[in-house]
Order: C-alpha cells, then structure tokens, then sequence
C-alpha cells in the first residue's frame, strides 16, 4: 500500500546557525551538517562532528536513534542523499542543510525509506520537487509532505 511520507513520518529542518558553524572544543552539543552524511552509510560515530557551546542554541532539537537525515541543499542528481542516525547519542543537532525524517509508524523500517531516497527513483522523485535556481536547489519540509514513501507503481 502506498503512504505520502507525512503519513508516516514527522520532518524537520534543522537548525538555523547565525554564520559560519565555528568548532567549540569546550562544546556540549554535536553538530551534524550535510557534508557528514553519506548515502547508504549509517551515522554511528559523532566524535568527528563540529562542536558548539549549549549557550548559544535556543531550543535545540536534538537527532534520536533512527532518525532518517536527508541533505537539504545540492545540485544535480545524487546530490541530496540521506543517512540513519544509528547512534544513541542524544546531544547531537542537525544543521539547516539537513532535514530530519522521524518515521512514527512502527511498521516502516528507517532503513527502506533511506535506501529508497538514495536510489535512481527517490533521486529522481526528488528532483521534482526541489526549489530554486538551477545551481543550488534546495527541498523545502513543506514539499517533503506530499512525497511518497516507497516507490510508486507504474501501470
């Protein structure tokens, strides 16, 4: 049966920084940015993200176990790939250029949809909903609502 992904999922944009993401070797909070992920490979260790100060973070919105993370911002094919947060790490945040899929139906595998997203179809579906000039495209949370979950069939 085919789900919309809103259906299945809550999505977030993450956050916002205020310039450039400057490394804090005192910082309390991981940072997890598009160049982090990697398509198909699950997020395990967090000792190599950036780090930042809790006090500059107004209501931080931290990754749990199986969060589906989807780069926000690329161009061209291939360019907007996603990962699993496979990590029990609860002190880590998602920069703007990532977009945070929380799958809430117990009955969809974290892993299915990300390979799904990652394929030559989810590629290609999200193409046709990315915004922008033909450079830098962004997917907006908005558009990811509609989007399907799993492969749509053709008849």
């Amino acid at each position: 049966m085919h789900k919309e992904l809103s259906e299945i999922a809550d999505m977030v944009s993450g956050y916002t920084f205020r310039g450039s993401i400057e490394n804090d070797p005192k910082g309390q909070i991981f940072v997890l940015q598009a160049k982090n992920i990697s398509a198909n490979q699950d997020i395990l260790n967090t000792v190599d993200l950036t780090t930042v100060s809790d006090k500059s973070i107004r209501n931080p919105y931290f990754l749990e176990h199986n969060d589906i993370l989807l780069v926000s911002r690329g161009s061209g094919a291939g360019s907007f790939r996603s990962a699993v947060f496979a990590s029990d790490d609860t002190n880590v945040m998602p920069s703007s250029s990532v977009h945070v899929i929380r799958i809430k139906d117990v009955t969809v595998l974290p892993k299915y949809v990300c390979l799904y997203l990652n394929s030559l179809d989810g590629q290609k579906a999200l193409a046709q909903i990315v915004t922008g000039a033909s450079y830098i495209q962004s997917i907006l949370v908005k558009n990811l609502t509609d989007f399907p979950s799993t492969p749509r069939k053709h008849h």
